[in-house]
């Protein structure tokens, strides 16, 4: 195999890796997303027992995924939302709707963030 030949197949790999770690994360930051979206709706309804559940739920997937997004983000992203959640888990105890829903409303942003970061655009490359 000549080195051109291993060149363009080791260029290939790193480019299947980079899209793979890109889908992991836009499906994660998806996922608790909408976990939390379920938390909110939780409050808004009055629930606080479902809502610190669902916050529950959602920080122990996010502490699943927490080595696979370390490796491949910033640490500060991930504890930040991480953080984030166990705030609301603590607003929610307190039944705490508005600063529940202001929060809760940034960890989502956060997410997003994360999720438009690991997009491959021009605009993120640059």
């Amino acid at each position: 195999m000549t080195r051109a030949h291993f060149a363009v197949i080791l260029l290939l790999t790193l480019l299947l890796l980079c899209v793979l770690v890109s889908c992991s994360v836009t499906n994660h930051a998806e996922a608790a997303a909408e976990m939390l979206r379920k938390g909110e709706q939780s409050v808004v309804d009055g629930d606080y027992v479902g809502a610190i559940q669902q916050c529950r739920e959602t920080a122990a997937y996010w502490k699943q995924q927490h080595l696979l997004l370390a490796a491949f983000l910033h640490h500060d992203e991930p504890d930040a939302v991480e953080s984030g959640i166990a705030e609301l888990i603590a607003y929610a105890k307190r039944e705490d709707d508005d600063e529940f829903l202001a929060l809760c409303e940034q960890v989502i942003t956060k997410l997003t963030h994360l999720k438009e970061m690991n997009t491959p655009t021009l605009q993120n490359i640059l």
